[in-house]
């Protein structure tokens, strides 16, 4: 499978400490390195995009589960115990499942899993 990520950030491997210190400040980002399957629709949030083939177990979490943890306002450190958990009972990614089944959006949570190809920088 390949999806994207945009950064402002230049890497040459996944590293969830340096993912951790360096992301915007959505709390969320703690889950993982969130990604699309669409290259333009993540411009803005970032001039470097990176194409990521990826396979792996998925969580199909539903976008209202993840909306559920925003409206709790959950802090870093619950997003980071969800990510460990998942990551313990098998999971390499989340899904993010729209209202119409559909899923533009994956959090990769294993980074072994990856295969990572910086495309350009504007």
């Amino acid at each position: 499978m390949k999806v994207y990520h945009a950064t402002n950030h230049i890497f040459d491997a996944l590293d969830y400490d340096s993912l951790v210190k360096n992301r915007t400040n959505h709390k969320n980002g703690a889950l993982g390195l969130w990604c699309a399957f669409k290259n333009d629709w993540i411009k803005g949030f970032g001039n470097i995009i990176y194409e990521i083939e990826l396979s792996g177990k998925p969580y199909n979490m539903p976008i209202r589960e993840l909306m559920k943890y925003a409206n709790d306002q959950l802090e870093e450190s619950d997003y980071e115990l969800i990510r460990n958990k998942l990551l313990s009972d098998g999971y390499d990614y989340i899904a993010l499942i729209e209202k119409d089944n559909s899923c533009d959006m994956i959090v990769i949570l294993n980074f072994n899993i990856v295969d990572l190809r910086r495309l350009h920088n504007d």
